[in-house]
């Protein structure tokens, strides 16, 4: 299965594969630019006050965590892991992200608070407890990449592709580890852009072969090879 690293925008930094995450504040030195973050316990106090930082993962994110990476103003790159807060609101006013990434998400319940970030062009949202309606993507006509899937152990429950049909700039789509409840999958084909679909075998292969005759040249593994 191809990766796609780009249209994921997955990091190729070496403190991220090598070094391993940061446990503690004196490990991430004033004027980096990137970090990647482990909280323990309180480990991650004072962490807005590294202002300079334009990417950063960050796991173990609870309120406070959260609350102090929202005065990060300068990031562009946003990727949180094992989220235990309940309100996605404060992330508003990340003006410059261009990519989010939230994996784990036990507690919020609203995503619609993303949608007022205005650079951003790639939203990934895994295993979210409480998702699977994606109504709130409907006018997210600036996102080029999205992402709703569930874990390696368990699958994201998707009521409908719907809402997605006619997002102006959607290029690809990944719903890996996920089970769709309508399988109707010609809704994508109201998307003008949408180049990837890279998805489980969530639908009968009926669907997929109506998928490919409306978009003859959508990379989709199900579209082609449906009984591997």
């Amino acid at each position: 299965m191809t990766v796609h690293y780009q249209e994921r925008d997955i990091p190729d930094w070496p403190e991220w594969t090598d070094a391993g995450a940061a446990t503690s504040l004196d490990a991430v030195p004033e004027g980096c630019t990137r970090a990647v973050f482990y909280r323990e316990k309180s480990s991650h106090k004072g962490i807005s006050s590294r202002r300079g930082l334009r990417k950063l993962i960050a796991t173990k994110v609870n309120q406070d965590l959260f609350d102090e990476i929202c005065e990060l103003k300068a990031l562009d790159y946003l990727e949180l892991n094992d989220l235990t807060i309940e309100d996605l609101a404060p992330i508003s006013v990340l003006q410059n992200l261009r990519t989010l990434k939230l994996s784990g998400v036990r507690k919020v319940s609203r995503f619609d608070e993303v949608l007022k970030l205005p650079k951003l062009e790639r939203l990934f949202i895994e295993n979210a407890k409480h998702l699977s309606g994606l109504e709130f993507l409907a006018q997210a006509h600036h996102l080029r990449s999205i992402g709703i899937e569930g874990s390696m152990w368990t699958a994201q429950k998707v009521d409908s592709l719907a809402p997605l049909a006619g997002l102006a700039q959607l290029e690809a789509l990944f719903m890996v580890s996920v089970r769709l409840r309508d399988k109707v999958l010609s809704h994508l084909a109201a998307c003008p852009n949408l180049k990837i679909l890279q998805c489980a075998r969530f639908a009968p292969k009926v669907r997929f072969e109506e998928l490919r005759a409306l978009m003859p040249d959508l990379e989709c593994t199900w579209c082609d090879r449906y009984e591997i």
